[in-house]
């Protein structure tokens, strides 16, 4: 590789990053896409912060994606639909030249994990580094799941914004906005919103991608699985 000049232009440098992370991330779907390993479009990515009860919602997250017949994939292992409940190193998946260029840089984990999924989830609730994550996902075109928990998803029909759909006895609700335009924030209107502190960005890319992009807050994990179920089953 030629190295970097003081001359070169950004794009270059970016260009340099982003060749080797293609290069292992084709080649890690590929291996991945066999039928004896996940499958061709059974790759599920689940991002989200780890601090409080991050890692526990992000592993159980992955146990339901894993019962539903898909490799659950996220930064510290993966679950195999034929071991749904039990994680395995993350390592197994990483061909060992693949590990050895990308050990010392585990940011580029989060470069290639979106990468070699079909979907991707990603638990929004705190925003952390998982906006990066939803940010590379988003850049090269993934179906995002975009879900938040909270004790309070809807105040009911004539105090909630117009384009939140309330589900399954309160459990669960959605942002059914037809464009990001539609979407003014709730406070212009005095409407309540659960959506309305997630950076712009991300509502904005989820809204204009609808139905492949969806941004869904429930009160617990079990009600996420209805939704989440739905998005898994639509043909990619």
């Amino acid at each position: 590789m030629v190295p970097m000049g003081e001359d070169e232009t950004i794009e270059n440098r970016l260009r340099r990053l982003y060749q080797p992370t293609r290069i292992a991330s084709e080649y890690i779907r590929k291996i991945l896409n066999d039928p004896e390993k996940c499958g061709p479009c059974k790759i599920t990515t689940v991002f989200g912060p780890y601090p409080d009860k991050g890692r526990t919602i992000i592993d159980e997250i992955c146990k339901f994606v894993a019962s539903e017949g898909f490799c659950a994939i996220t930064l510290h292992g993966y679950y195999h639909p034929l071991e749904p409940d039990n994680m395995q190193s993350i390592d197994d998946l990483f061909p060992p030249v693949v590990r050895v260029i990308f050990q010392k840089l585990q940011s580029m984990y989060v470069r290639i994990l979106p990468r070699i999924a079909c979907r991707v989830v990603v638990n929004l609730t705190d925003i952390r580094t998982n906006l990066i994550e939803w940010n590379e996902s988003y850049m090269i075109g993934k179906p995002i799941f975009n879900f938040l928990l909270a004790e309070e998803i809807s105040f009911g029909e004539d105090q909630d914004c117009a384009y939140l759909n309330v589900e399954d006895g309160d459990t669960w609700v959605e942002c059914i906005a037809a464009s990001s335009e539609s979407c003014t924030g709730a406070y212009l209107h005095g409407r309540f919103c659960p959506f309305e502190k997630l950076p712009w960005i991300i509502k904005q890319g989820t809204i204009d991608n609808r139905p492949t992009s969806r941004l869904v807050g429930a009160k617990n994990i079990e009600a996420i699985k209805i939704p989440l179920r739905a998005f898994q089953s639509v043909p990619i």
